[in-house]
């Protein structure tokens, strides 16, 4: 059971990975810190099912997502849940140090776990004696090496500069799997050799550029720039379609065209937040934009044609 108390650094609201997540990103990764099962280490097996009965949408899922984002966490396959920075933002004085490596022994002895946590703590965990001895008793050095051990697959030296991806990355089978983040995307055939699909091909790439164009009055020295082209492509091998993808173009039109009325001003500047790079930023931006055009649709009393085409009148 962990305290009832957390302390947020509340400069995060302006970190811009936090920035870009969605509502349920970031409620997810605030409860992966902040719920009861929490430990002293931030390694523990949360409750993943209850919680996403209780929030209405899957929260492991949401975690993996701002894992792939930030790797500010990491879900591994076996369910246990590692936040990254808790031990430094959580933790001060050497008994309660000594309490985390006990934590963390009592969740899991796996290498792919106990190294990188040691290479991220291991200034903290140097200026405790009594931290080190438990290290020891355990069969670890603060440096993060495993005592007599014969695996020559595990390079134990932490590079400089290393990140929780190199670390992870250095520790083979289960460490590798934890990389393996994110939803995937059932496909019925691989995409194309030009890297679109056959449900948005690079000619309807270029044609929903030019409705956004359009829609946020761009001139023709606005160009089909090659980072504009490789994030609507990113979505395509996605499974993102022609249909879907001017419907996410649309939805942001309406974000902005709130936003244009409530600045009582008469034309669009296209802020970075209304980009077409945006748009298609990642799955998660592209479809709330979906879900924006498909709520405008209904409200107004039509829908998507049965080719999906156009919008019709309901009815019709």
């Amino acid at each position: 059971m962990g305290d009832a108390w957390r302390k947020i650094n509340s400069r995060i609201w302006t970190k811009d990975w936090f920035v870009r997540l969605s509502v349920e990103e970031r409620e997810a990764f605030i409860w992966s810190w902040s719920n009861d099962r929490t430990t002293t280490c931030g390694v523990y097996r949360p409750g993943y099912k209850v919680r996403s009965a209780v929030a209405g949408y899957d929260v492991e899922a949401a975690l993996r997502r701002v894992q792939k984002a930030s790797h500010k966490i990491v879900v591994y396959p076996d369910g246990l849940l590692w936040v990254v920075d808790f031990v430094d933002h959580q933790i001060a004085g050497g008994t309660r140090l000594v309490g985390a490596v006990n934590a963390l022994f009592r969740e899991t002895t796996s290498p792919a776990v106990v190294f990188p946590w040691l290479a991220v703590n291991r200034n903290i965990l140097r200026m405790s004696i009594d931290a080190k001895r438990t290290l020891e008793q355990y069969g670890w050095s603060v440096d993060g090496r495993q005592i007599s051990s014969e695996d020559d697959d595990i390079a134990w030296l932490v590079p400089d500069g290393a990140t929780v991806k190199d670390l992870l990355a250095m520790v083979p089978a289960y460490g590798q799997a934890a990389l393996d983040v994110g939803e995937p995307v059932a496909k019925e055939e691989k995409p194309k050799a030009d890297g679109w699909s056959k449900d948005l091909t690079a000619e309807q790439g270029r044609a929903v550029f030019e409705y956004w164009c359009e829609r946020f009055d761009k001139n023709d020295r606005t160009k089909f720039t090659e980072d504009r082209a490789k994030k609507i492509r990113a979505r395509a091998r996605e499974g993102l379609t022609f249909v879907e993808a001017k419907l996410a173009v649309l939805g942001c039109y309406k974000v902005a065209q709130t936003q244009l009325l409530s600045d009582g001003k008469s034309r669009f500047s296209v802020p970075a937040t209304h980009d077409f790079t945006l748009i298609f930023r990642s799955d998660t931006y592209t479809r709330r934009f979906i879900d924006t055009a498909e709520k405008y649709i209904r409200a107004a009393g039509k829908r998507i044609s049965d080719d999906g085409t156009r919008i019709v009148d309901i009815g019709g």
